[in-house]
């Protein structure tokens, strides 16, 4: 099974900036994606994957610095987009559904 990392920053400070690299996973067949926190983004923990898809599945790891999603099964091909959810200081933030001079959010591409 494939792994795929992507970078997530978040700075509440910042209006709530985030930034994930890459923006696009590609992905064919079954696969692993691991979401890290960027190593100056500060200290907030990871809380869920949104949405997630009915074949796929997500853990934290690392003390809740990384959220992994997997996909046991083949996946359709097509475009799937997300945001994430994290903690910080007793609160819940979700990534933005739409990210300013792109379409939307980051998405993964699944392609069999």
């Amino acid at each position: 099974m494939a792994e795929k990392k992507v970078k997530v920053t978040f700075d509440p400070d910042a209006g709530s900036d985030w930034s994930f690299k890459p923006m696009q996973v590609n992905m064919n067949k079954k696969g692993k994606i691991r979401f890290v926190r960027a190593a100056a983004s500060g200290d907030w923990t990871f809380v869920s994957f949104n949405p997630l898809p009915p074949t796929w599945s997500q853990s934290l790891e690392q003390e809740e610095t990384e959220l992994v999603v997997t996909d046991s099964l083949i996946p359709p091909t097509g475009t799937f987009r997300y945001t994430i959810t994290v903690f910080f200081e007793g609160a819940y933030y979700t990534s933005p559904k739409k990210f300013i001079n792109m379409d939307g959010p980051p998405i993964i591409m699944n392609e069999v």
